[in-house]
Parts: C-alpha cells; structure tokens; sequence
C-alpha cells in the first residue's frame, strides 16, 4: 500500500491493487502562533532529572513536576528512549510530560505567556498532540485548557472550570501514535497565558486502568507541538490524489486512506467514520474532514475498474522491420515493474525464431542473422506484474510487414 498516488503511464494501464489518499495537512496562511516555542524545542539547558520543564524550557512555567525531555537529555530525559518508554517527538527532538491524574488528584500543568492578548469576541484554535506513555496504569479521556489575563496560581481541582475541555469520544490511550486533540475558543478579551493539564478532580475524571504494568495511580502524556491561531485564518485543505480518478483491478480492493491523522471527524459517502475505506467497486467516493476546532473540509474521487488479466504490458500486432527507423522492432511496451519476464516468438511450424527474459529487449525481424519471411508469426509473454500482485501469461500474433 503506498501513500501517495502519481499517474501512471497508458502502458502500465493506470491499475495499482491497493492505494491510499493524498490528504493535505491542515495548514494556516498568513497567520502567527500565539504560542511561543510550542515544541519546547528553544532550551536553556539539556534535562537530566525530574521536573527540570521550566528550568530547561525558555518561555514555559510548570505547576508540580513537568518533566521534559530531549534527545540530548540523560538519566530517562533523553528521547527515544525515556524514563516511560519508548516514544520519539511528534516532530523536532523535544516534548513536555505530565501526570494528568492519580489516586490523590495530584496533577501537573504547563502554561505560557502568549505572543500577544486574545481580542473579544474573536474565536481561536487551539491544538496539540499528545501520547499515552508506556509507563502509564490509567488512560483519560479529555484535557483541559485554561485561558486566564494572569498565571494561574491556585487551581482548586474540585470547582475549577478550565477555558475549554479537549475530549474524546475514547480514552487517550495510543503509546505508538500522536493523537492531536484541541478546541474553539471565544476570546472574553484580555487573555495572555495559556495552561494546559487536566483541572477537574478524580470523581469528574473519566479514567481506566489500561496498562496493569504501568505506575500504580498515574496517567503520563507526553504533549508536543502546542499551537493557537485565529479560527478564521486556518484552511482546512483536502486533496484525493493528484487525479479525479483512480483505477481499480476488477476482483481486487482499493483502499482509500489520509496520509496523516490530523483531523478530529471522517464521514465517508457512505456514512461510514474511519479513518479508511475500502472500495472494491466502481463508483464516486467522497470524504469530509473535520479539524478539533470544527472547520470542515471535503473532496470526492471517481473510482474505475479494469480489467487487468492481461498484464500491464502492451504487446504490438504488426512491425516493419525495414530499417527506416519507424516500428523496426517488436517487443513489449510499458515501464511497469515486472519479474520472471520471458518471451517467445514462433514460426507457422512451431519453432523459436526469438527469445527474451528481458521486457527491453526487441526482436528485430531476423532469425540466425537472416531476415525472416513476411508473415504471421505468434508470440507468447509470460511475468509477474509487480504493481498488480498477478501472474500473467499472455499471447497474440505478430505480422511482420515491409
């Protein structure tokens, strides 16, 4: 299965068993990042202990423990290879850990002074990634971020209600993959700092022990690439390959798939909400995504089918073998990837006037270094077609005209 689909030349007959969609990511024009060093990637210093985020972070200001992490840290703060697991960043070489909650509502919070204060009435997109560390006895399903014109100070877990809560419809529980997570935000006026972690105490938490090898009483996520940007300059932009139409074997599957994750929702034609579909008919095909902060987009494909028994190689009925430069040759046609290429040409009587294993090689009319008689000859391929996944055996006749 590959990510991405390039048209493929006529002589390969356009067919591939199994593609995926080319899905571009979201992506913002002419808009700033609210958040300063949202991938904790601008350090003071390389972490080597517990608790050493706001120490090591430019920009950033812990409540509790935050732990970061590097890959130029040591002692379990180095990536990938940490103190919790295996996990390597989103992207870049850094990411902050928090405990999110345990058995005595301890939590840990990050916050940062925004690049400049929210304007009244004007709504936001929030957005960041985050990891269920392997270490990890219990999953959450939702985080929480606050807004407020002044650091927060004293965050009463029992009554706090945070600015915005990121929740899902399933626990944070992936240790493999970064889930991005996030929400719209309608600006009071005034905001400066943004903290994130999980404001509500044990009994207004949704929790599940998923891990009963990880740290008794804590859930740990890893949280990277933190952004915030006016809703009204983020596009959504959503393209199904680099054609409007895809081909499909007849008998096989094709499955229809984004490149990347980065979307909240996916509503298929057919109502269906994965994150992929498999096709195995012809038809239109259409999907609409949606981002965590509910801007939507969508983009359709019309799916073919073909008949691909006879090989993504083309073979000639007639070559003038005359030497003027124009169809002197016969051989197969096609830049297709194939395997175990064998070719014969016979003579009314049944005997080899040429041989290939090679689909470039051309006969050119002549058997013992002598010119064969005008006539029909048969020719007869035999090879595996790579992109297709099949073994082909094909045949036909050849007239030789001068």
């Amino acid at each position: 299965m590959i990510n991405a689909f390039s048209m493929i030349s006529y002589a390969r007959f356009l067919l591939i068993g199994s593609l995926c969609l080319v899905f571009c990511k979201n992506f913002v024009a002419n808009a700033q990042n609210l958040v300063p060093n949202g991938s904790f990637e601008d350090k003071v210093s390389c972490p080597t202990y517990e608790g050493s985020f706001q120490s090591n972070v430019t920009d950033w200001i812990q409540i509790n423990t935050v732990d970061y992490f590097n890959t130029c840290g040591s002692n379990g703060f180095n990536m990938p290879f940490t103190l919790h697991g295996y996990q390597d960043a989103y992207e870049g070489d850094a990411f902050a850990g928090i405990k999110t909650y345990s058995a005595v509502s301890y939590r840990e919070f990050i916050m940062v002074r925004l690049t400049e204060n929210l304007q009244a009435g004007t709504a936001y997109c929030l957005s960041f990634y985050i990891n269920h560390a392997d270490s990890s006895f219990w999953s959450i399903d939702a985080l929480g971020a606050n807004f407020s014109v002044a650091p927060l100070e004293d965050i009463n877990l029992d009554t706090f209600v945070p600015s915005i809560t990121c929740k899902a419809d399933y626990l944070f529980e992936d240790t493999t993959t970064w889930v991005i997570t996030g929400e719209r935000y309608v600006a009071t006026g005034g905001e400066r700092y943004l903290t994130i972690g999980n404001f509500l105490n044990d009994e207004r938490t949704t929790a599940e022990p998923t891990n009963i090898h990880g740290f008794e009483g804590t859930a740990y996520y890893y949280i990277d690439n933190v952004s915030l940007y006016e809703n009204d300059q983020i596009v959504v932009n959503v393209s199904i390959s680099e054609t409007d139409t895809l081909e499909i074997c007849e008998g096989s599957s094709l499955i229809l798939q984004p490149d990347n994750f980065d979307y909240k929702t996916y509503l298929w034609q057919d109502g269906s909400s994965g994150g992929s579909l498999t096709v195995t008919e012809a038809g239109t095909y259409k999907l609409t995504v949606e981002d965590v902060c509910h801007n939507k987009a969508s983009d359709e494909v019309v799916v073919v089918s073909r008949d691909c028994s006879k090989g993504c190689l083309l073979f000639p009925n007639t070559f003038t073998p005359n030497g003027d430069g124009m169809n002197d040759v016969f051989r197969a046609l096609g830049d297709c990837p194939v395997e175990n290429f064998q070719l014969k040409v016979f003579n009314r009587w049944g005997d080899i006037v040429f041989e290939a294993n090679d689909k470039d090689t051309a006969w050119d009319g002549t058997f013992d270094g002598k010119l064969t008689p005008i006539s029909t000859y048969v020719w007869l391929a035999n090879y595996f077609d790579v992109d297709h996944n099949l073994a082909i055996t094909v045949g036909g006749p050849i007239t030789i005209l001068r």
